[in-house]
């Protein structure tokens, strides 16, 4: 029995000062290189003029409260005068810009917790002569660069979303842009970021945990190579964790660390050295930091106890990796394995004894 979950917990959290929700880093829709943006590469496979792969891998963010959003406002430069501003949130078209704006109106109420966001320009046939960006007599795509994303709201979330897409390691990709379908070396932006990256969170009050989510991690080639640090106020290691993952395709990381520290004062993402090879590069497409201020209580139960914790176990004896690396994993491994025909049995246990090399109450095997 490796993993049990024996209760839940509601994560209390404080709200920060009213206002907007902003979404920090550098992004560059287009199908053009241009080296006076951040990064030079658009996102956009080299050979295609199209906004979908920015479109099917958005920028994600959180809120930590349902959340009325009243509009969009990019900082951002690069806009044709005649080009419209398409905002889509969780994979709808919501709003359209006017010509040349990057301020969006929207009325779109969001739920608490995870979201997405993506936009484009307006697209473009040989002739320069504006078209839908489904036509495919599409040739262009209007390439332009944002720094940071404004939600305009009279809310606010305690989380940090981080949006540019980063590359680091000591290697160059070949010149393909934004190649997130490749099975393996699917680097974005072709040139490395540098080694490592720190995201300030400057936190000084007292945190009971946090959750980090690094969306589209890819091209992990070794295990314990590659490292996410949390440090508190005083700069001091909170917790570090390894990007682990079995082969080069991308997953998302997400973890929650459950115990009392001195605020955070950044995060660091590092690619580690593993010889002259490029088997220390990796890529992801931005963070989201979520403090826990409040306290870690757990949810009172709606039924009763009177008989015990109902314990079931299931047979993970053909599970191919050694345990989840991370919440992903282990939501895929509880789908594909506590179900009714791999359970051993289950029973009302009062003392649960995880000692020794069998801890299965209810299988003789």
């Amino acid at each position: 029995m490796r993993w049990l979950k024996v209760a839940a917990l509601l994560i209390v959290l404080s709200q920060a000062v009213i206002g907007d929700i902003d979404i920090i880093g550098n992004v560059h829709p287009g199908d053009n290189q241009d080296s006076s943006y951040t990064p030079q590469d658009p996102l956009t496979n080299d050979t295609e003029s199209t906004y979908n792969y920015f479109l099917d891998n958005p920028i994600r963010f959180y809120l930590s409260q349902d959340t009325q959003i009243n509009g969009i406002k990019l900082q951002g430069s690069g806009l044709e005068s005649d080009s419209n501003l398409v905002i889509y949130i969780d994979g709808q078209e919501v709003a359209t810009g006017d010509d040349g704006r990057y301020d969006v109106a929207l009325n779109e109420n969001l739920s608490s917790g995870y979201h997405t966001i993506a936009f484009r320009g307006s697209c473009y046939n040989r002739w320069g002569s504006e078209v839908s960006c489904d036509s495919r007599w599409v040739r262009d795509i209007d390439d332009f660069t944002v720094s940071s994303i404004r939600l305009l709201s009279d809310q606010n979330t305690t989380a940090y979303a981080f949006s540019q897409y980063v590359h680091l390691g000591d290697n160059s990709d070949s010149d393909d842009n934004y190649d997130i379908n490749d099975d393996s070396y699917s680097y974005y932006p072709d040139e490395s970021d540098g080694v490592s990256k720190t995201y300030s969170i400057d936190i000084t009050q007292e945190l009971v945990g946090f959750e980090l989510y690094i969306p589209r991690v890819r091209a992990i080639s070794k295990d314990n190579i590659n490292t996410v640090e949390v440090y508190d106020s005083n700069n001091i290691l909170i917790q570090r964790y390894y990007l682990n993952h079995p082969d080069q395709t991308k997953f998302d990381f997400n973890e929650r660390y459950e115990g009392n520290c001195s605020g955070v004062s950044k995060v660091v993402v590092t690619s580690g050295d593993y010889t002259s090879t490029n088997k220390d590069d990796f890529s992801y497409d931005g963070l989201i930091f979520i403090p826990f201020y409040g306290g870690l209580n757990p949810i009172t139960p709606s039924c009763t106890l009177e008989e015990g914790l109902k314990l079931s176990t299931y047979d993970i004896s053909d599970y191919s990796q050694e345990y989840p690396y991370n919440h992903s994993d282990y939501d895929q491994l509880e789908s594909d394995y506590a179900i009714e025909s791999k359970q051993f049995g289950w029973g009302y246990v009062d003392n649960i004894d995880t000692t020794g090399s069998d801890n299965n109450p209810y299988y003789d095997g």
